[in-house]
């Protein structure tokens, strides 16, 4: 079981991750080796690799940055996952391209010593773009294309998607459902119910926003992330149960990572989801 932060180049963390008076750039430099070697954090969000694929040279750096026992959470380019272009430009291929995919996003991670699960996150879908059964079906088609020893886990941002037909491809192909805490989506533990833990896929879970809230506001609601704002006991309980149940019934893996827009700071919300699991005598 791993626990992290989305992204960690935050100088809000001086003093309770890094040393104090450490600048952004020092951070961009050498920060995943400063964060790495806080024994609490075995995983960490990769978030550049949304926006654009990462390079064979880029995961050498992040791979002589941690210790052995680290297990990133790296984001799938979206290009693979958007259904409409972005900002009016265009992406070189089709929703869901698998032989993209393997080129762009697994090629360079092939032969480091360092293995990601990687996240498909599919940002949000306008109205009428996509019924749950086309989803399901496009899923379906691109998952089977994929080699099966692959660590995957899939990232919904419209609740129409989290149809029983989407929770049959996953556990067909072995892949994890990413329990997140997001403005438009159930919370974790109503996510639980609908799609339970299984043992043979990574259990993700990913704290981004608390729900009905706003990624803008709060990023200027809680900068510069040095302090627990707004505290979500309830989402903390329920990513509690979660990691239990998945320990319990012997899950190949489980990763929890926090955004700081899920409280204010992740890694104090990372150390007091610690301590409610060491509460626990089991």
């Amino acid at each position: 079981m791993r626990l992290g932060t989305s992204s960690w180049t935050f100088p809000g963390w001086n003093g309770i991750v890094y040393a104090e008076g450490t600048h952004e750039k020092a951070l961009l430099r050498d920060g995943l080796r400063a964060y790495a070697a806080q024994p609490l954090f075995r995983t960490v969000g990769v978030d550049r690799s949304y926006y654009a694929p990462l390079t064979a040279e880029e995961v050498a750096e992040y791979a002589s940055s941690v210790p052995a026992d680290f297990r990133p959470l790296a984001k799938v380019w979206r290009a693979i996952t958007m259904t409409t272009p972005l900002d009016g430009g265009a992406f070189p291929a089709p929703f869901l391209n698998a032989p993209l995919f393997l080129e762009k996003v697994r090629a360079p991670w092939v032969g480091s010593r360092l293995s990601p699960v990687h996240v498909l996150e599919f940002p949000p879908m306008p109205p009428g773009t996509m019924t749950a059964g086309a989803f399901a079906t496009a899923l379906e088609r691109f998952l089977g294309e994929l080699p099966r020893d692959l660590s995957l886990a899939v990232e919904l941002r419209n609740e129409h998607l989290f149809s029983p037909r989407y929770a049959a491809v996953l556990r067909e192909a072995r892949v994890g459902h990413v329990y997140n805490q997001w403005t438009a989506m159930p919370s974790v533990g109503t996510q639980a119910k609908r799609f339970v833990p299984r043992g043979d896929a990574p259990v993700v879970v990913r704290l981004l926003l608390p729900r009905h809230a706003r990624y803008a506001d709060k990023k200027a609601e809680f900068a510069p992330f040095h302090r627990i704002v707004e505290a979500q006991p309830a989402m903390r309980t329920e990513t509690v149960a979660l990691v239990r149940a998945a320990l319990e019934i012997g899950a190949k893996e489980v990763l929890v990572t926090v955004n700081n827009k899920a409280e204010g700071c992740s890694p104090i919300t990372v150390e007091a989801i610690a301590e409610l699991l060491l509460a626990d005598p089991r």
